[in-house]
């Protein structure tokens, strides 16, 4: 049984960035925190090989799935899939990985409600995930998809909720683990403050945001709108909000060997967690295959604390420094690319976290701090200051006379 219990809530500064204090099982964690990102984790037996240097210094480790109709049927139909067996109970077996808090926070693709026998199937596909996550979270529904080129609207806001509440009622029997509950994005910041309501009056309390693979900054008005809400009632120190499947750079291009990042902005709009990155799924097109070193370069990008950028490993000031502290090289970056930079990453950010906690416990201002990274827009910028902070002291003034 592992509970998450908030034991402290630091005072807001010019961002909504809330430094709390956590603990989490037998740990005592800081947020704004980062988990460890386990999305692209390569075979188990490939896993055993690897060097987690630091990995001492997380405890909590998440990797999220999309489900499709057809992974769900199997996995409730065929008791040898094993689904989520090797993201939970063989990693379990793992010594390195056998006391940390394993996450599997899951996106449904498809409307579980519309098929036959919905109800026993839902519940049995329940069953399954309630061993094998240690926080539980209400899988969310993708409720628009493109079927033939044409959008479509696959759930809608009275069932989600309905949704919601079934599910939720499932895993809370006879359950002693966190359950975190969606909210669903996508539905727009009215909508979104709607449902956001119903379910606080429903004394739900935790709550997760999946970003679909959209960037940091794509629902920042919806979070403010959020943050607006439980400040009201003041269930600042009751609430937590934990952000996952958010895009790691802004509008990352093969041939750039610089790109601004995306998730290190998570934490100023006020999450408590930030966690896995994820890339919005693109349509196939007709064009040949890029070369693989390059694809390799692409995927193996490390976060550049000073600046926000993510640099493509090659070319990275960081890189001697990076494979020093990870016991690292090139021939571990060619195979697992993706993988083992996330895996680094998830330590930078979590230091780069530090700073700007430290910077709202010192009554510092964040955005002013934002604006020394090179890679964060003045657009980006002027986004915080009419988003997070309510509204500029001139709305006519530009960024630097608002700093």
């Amino acid at each position: 049984m592992t509970k998450i219990n908030i034991l402290k809530v630091d005072e807001q500064s010019d961002s909504l960035l809330t430094p709390k204090q956590f603990k989490v099982g037998d740990d005592i964690i800081q947020t704004p925190f980062k988990p460890i990102d386990f999305n692209d984790s390569p075979s188990i037996a490939a896993l055993k090989t690897l060097p987690f240097t630091h990995i001492e210094n997380n405890p909590i480790i998440e990797r999220s799935r999309f489900v499709s109709q057809e992974s769900y049927e199997n996995a409730i139909n065929d008791s040898e899939v094993g689904y989520l067996k090797e993201s939970y109970q063989y990693l379990r077996n793992i010594p390195i990985f056998e006391s940390k808090i394993l996450l599997n926070t899951l996106t449904f693709t498809f409307n579980p409600l519309s098929l036959k026998n919905s109800e026993d199937k839902l519940g049995s596909f329940l069953s399954i995930y309630y061993d094998r996550s240690d926080f539980l979270f209400v899988p969310n529904i993708k409720i628009k998809s493109t079927i033939n080129k044409k959008k479509i609207q696959i759930m809608n806001y009275d069932e989600y909720v309905s949704y919601v509440d079934s599910v939720y009622e499932s895993l809370s029997y006879k359950n002693k683990k966190p359950i975190f509950v969606p909210i669903s994005l996508k539905l727009g910041v009215l909508k979104c403050q709607d449902m956001f309501k119903t379910f606080l009056d429903k004394g739900y309390r935790k709550f997760w945001f999946d970003f679909e693979g959209s960037g940091s900054m794509a629902f920042a008005p919806n979070i403010r709108r959020f943050h607006e809400i439980i400040d009201k009632p003041g269930l600042i120190d009751e609430v937590i909000f934990y952000a996952t499947n958010v895009r790691r750079e802004k509008n990352p291009h093969l041939i750039d060997d610089l790109c601004s990042a995306s998730d290190v902005l998570s934490a100023p709009l006020g999450v408590d967690f930030v966690g896995v990155n994820r890339s919005p799924k693109r349509r196939a097109g007709g064009d040949p295959p890029p070369p693989e070193n390059l694809v390799v370069e692409h995927k193996a990008r490390f976060l550049d604390r000073f600046t926000y950028n993510y640099v493509k490993y090659s070319k990275s000031e960081n890189k001697n420094k990076i494979y020093s502290e990870h016991h690292l090289n090139d021939h571990l970056i060619w195979n697992y690319p993706k993988f083992l930079s996330n895996y680094t990453n998830s330590f930078e950010l979590n230091r780069e976290f530090d700073i700007q906690r430290d910077l709202v416990r010192s009554d510092e201002s964040v955005i002013e701090y934002l604006s020394q990274k090179n890679s964060v827009q003045q657009d980006d910028l002027k986004q915080f200051v009419k988003i997070i902070s309510g509204k500029a002291k001139n709305e006519n003034a530009n960024l630097d006379e608002w700093l």
